[in-house]
């Protein structure tokens, strides 16, 4: 994991709300590998960068 300085870390709530989808579902996909992400304790949590890498890709 590179981070950079402005790299922004964002939670299951921040990316359902940035892509207008229910928390669920994006834990769903991360938990499946569909988009990147890492559990920390009870939660998931994702560098901004590596969700838009993930996207470009696609």
């Amino acid at each position: 994991m590179n981070m950079k300085v402005s790299d922004k870390i964002l939670t299951i709530k921040d990316v359902a709300e940035l892509f207008h989808r229910e928390q669920s579902t994006i834990r769903k996909r991360m938990c499946n590998g569909q988009l990147p992400g890492r559990k920390v304790g009870r939660s998931w949590y994702v560098l901004e960068s590596e969700l838009f890498e993930t996207i470009k890709s696609v």
